[in-house]
């Protein structure tokens, strides 16, 4: 199953936009795949924040989602950057600020790194052979 990261697109309406959105290319090129799924609160917006996804979507690798928040909140999804607690994630970032997006990279990317990373099961125990055969003499020292 693919991740679905859900974000607010309001940051692309700010100065702030093009490094932020360095930071999530980054992301995307060093992380497994994920969906991005931009939100915002005000349906006058949703027209900006779609041009914008889509002039610099060329290093996405997946499907990139626009919608608004009345819709979007009550749908499942890996991680959330937003101020509402009663929606449906697994992992959550409180805050809707360019530093709550930038958080949600590097958790994206440190997740990656751990699933991706060589780690080996621990070695299973050994079992300690058993001494009560007919030839083993307990008094013998």
């Amino acid at each position: 199953m693919i991740n679905t990261v859900r974000i607010p697109g309001d940051f692309l309406l700010t100065d702030y936009k093009d490094v932020v959105w360095d930071v999530i290319e980054n992301t995307v090129v060093k992380s497994r795949e994920f969906i991005l799924c931009f939100y915002s609160k005000e349906s006058n917006n949703l027209g900006e924040i779609a041009n914008y996804v889509n002039a610099h979507s060329d290093k996405l690798k997946i499907k990139t989602t626009i919608k608004l928040w009345d819709l979007c909140k009550s749908e499942r999804v890996f991680l959330d950057v937003s101020l509402d607690k009663d929606t449906d994630y697994r992992f959550h970032i409180t805050s809707e600020d360019v530093e709550g997006i930038i958080q949600s990279m590097n958790f994206i990317e440190h997740y990656s790194g751990f699933i991706n990373s060589n780690w080996k099961e621990p070695k299973q125990k050994q079992h300690q052979k058993r001494n009560d055969s007919d030839s083993f003499n307990y008094n013998k020292k």
